[in-house]
């Protein structure tokens, strides 16, 4: 069920799931049919931190915990 309402938040969520999937695909297909790993090419660690910070920033500011204007 779409639930109406989500606006300009709707929008960059959505976005940003479009932009994890899109990802999460091209690195299975490498994965699979290249046979590279992901950590050959991605600094897994560095990723995941500055992944977790964003989101953490993301949801702050969506809650107006920290406000930008």
């Amino acid at each position: 069920m779409i639930k109406w309402g989500y606006k300009i938040v709707g929008v960059a969520v959505s976005t940003f799931v479009a932009y994890v999937v899109s990802n999460l695909y091209m690195v299975i297909h490498v994965w699979l049919k290249m046979k590279i790993k992901p950590s050959e090419y991605i600094p897994l660690k560095v990723f995941a931190i500055y992944s977790f910070l964003i989101g953490i920033l993301f949801i702050l500011i969506d809650h107006r915990i920290i406000n930008i204007r």
